[in-house]
C-alpha cells in the first residue's frame, strides 16, 4: 500500500481513514470520498517526490563537500563516506 512507510503521523491518519472507508459500504461508494483518497494519494506522492529530491540534492552536496578543504580533514577524521 502507498500509504504505509510515510512520514509518522501523515501515514497513519491516512492509512486509518482509508482502511474505515472502505469498510463501510456506504462510504465506500461515496464519490467525495473517493476523490478525497484521490487527492490524498496524490498529495503524497508529490510529499514524497520532493522529499526525495531534497535527499538527492543534501547528498549530492554532501559527498561534494567531503572532498574539499578542510571538511575531507574532519571526514577522514570520523571515516565519512560518500553517500
Amino acid at each position: 500500500m502507498l500509504l504505509t512507510g510515510c512520514v509518522e503521523g501523515r501515514g497513519n491518519a491516512s492509512a486509518a481513514m482509508i482502511a474505515v472507508g472502505r469498510e463501510h459500504k456506504d462510504i465506500k461508494r461515496d464519490t467525495g470520498f473517493l476523490e478525497a483518497e484521490k487527492d490524498l494519494r496524490k498529495d503524497l506522492q508529490v510529499f514524497i517526490d520532493e522529499s526525495t529530491k531534497k535527499f538527492e540534492e543534501y547528498a549530492a552536496e554532501y559527498n561534494d563537500k567531503i572532498t574539499q578543504f578542510p571538511y575531507i580533514i574532519a571526514a577522514k577524521i570520523f571515516r565519512l563516506h560518500r553517500i
